[in-house]
C-alpha cells in the first residue's frame, strides 16, 4: 500500500503495510517531530489528511490514525531521512 507525503511543494510516495500507524509511516520516511512519542498528548504530530475519494483536507493527529492506501498527508516540512529525494 502507498500514501503520499507533501509539503505543498514536493511529494514523497511512501510504502507501508496494513496496520501501521500514520506516525510510524511518516517517521520512517521523513524527519518529523512527535514530542510525546505518539501518545496523542502534545499535538505536535498534527497533519492535514485527505483520504481516497475526499475533496478536502482535515486536521488530524498522525499518532491516532492508521495509515490508509492512497491517503495524501500534508506536513510542514518534507525532509527525507535518506536524502535520496
Amino acid at each position: 500500500m502507498t500514501l503520499t507525503l507533501t509539503d505543498s511543494v514536493k511529494e514523497l510516495e511512501c510504502y507501508f503495510d496494513k496496520g501501521e500507524t500514520l506516525l510510524d509511516v511518516i517517521k520512517s520516511n521523513i524527519i518529523f517531530n512527535a514530542s510525546c512519542g505518539g501518545q496523542g498528548l502534545c499535538g505536535s504530530c498534527k497533519v492535514q489528511i485527505k483520504r481516497k475519494n475526499q475533496t478536502s483536507f482535515k486536521d488530524e493527529l498522525a499518532c491516532c490514525l492508521d495509515a490508509e492506501d492512497q491517503m495524501i498527508v500534508k506536513v510542514k516540512s518534507l525532509r527525507p531521512i535518506n536524502n535520496l529525494y
